[in-house]
C-alpha cells in the first residue's frame, strides 16, 4: 500500500478518530510514533511501563496497541497477552530492536497481528497500523 492508498483509506474507512495505545519506555521511539501518528489522525495515548498501559486499557478503548517487547516490570508479550485476554478483536503491534526471528516464534504464541523491527520506518509504521484497522472495521 503506498502513501496515496494509506491516506484514501483513512479519509474513507476512518471518518472517527481511531484511538491507538503506545507502550514505549524510549522517550524518542515514544515521541517519534506519537508524532507521526498523530499526524496521520489518530488519536494517541503514550505510556512509558506495561503496568501503566493495563491500567490505561481498563479505563479508556483503544483500537490498536503498539508495545515494545523490552519493558520495565512487564514485557511487551505480557502487554499483548493481557490485550488480547481483554479484547481479542485489538490489533497488536510488538516493536524491538532484537531480530526478527526469536520475536516471530511468540507472536505466533501469543496471537500478535505484527511485528515490526527496530529502527523502523515511519511511513510502514504507519501503513501498518492503518492495514490493521482496516481489517478490522471491515470485520
Amino acid at each position: 500500500m503506498n502513501t496515496t492508498q494509506t491516506q484514501s483509506v483513512m479519509n474513507t474507512t476512518f471518518q472517527k478518530r481511531l484511538s491507538i495505545l503506545i507502550v514505549e519506555d524510549e522517550q524518542l521511539v515514544r515521541w517519534s510514533l506519537s508524532h507521526a501518528l498523530s499526524k496521520a489522525g489518530f488519536n494517541i495515548t503514550t505510556v512509558g511501563a506495561g503496568d501503566v498501559a493495563m491500567e490505561k486499557l481498563q479505563s479508556a478503548h483503544y483500537d490498536l496497541v503498539i508495545t515494545d517487547i523490552d519493558l520495565p516490570k512487564m514485557s511487551g508479550y505480557d502487554v499483548a497477552a493481557q490485550v488480547k485476554n481483554y479484547c481479542s478483536e485489538i490489533p497488536v503491534i510488538l516493536t524491538s530492536a532484537i531480530g526478527e526471528g526469536d520475536a516471530r516464534l511468540r507472536i505466533k504464541k501469543d496471537c500478535v497481528d505484527s511485528f515490526i523491527e527496530k529502527p523502523f520506518d515511519l511511513n510502514e509504521v504507519t501503513e501498518i497500523v492503518t492495514r490493521l484497522l482496516s481489517i478490522k472495521n471491515e470485520e
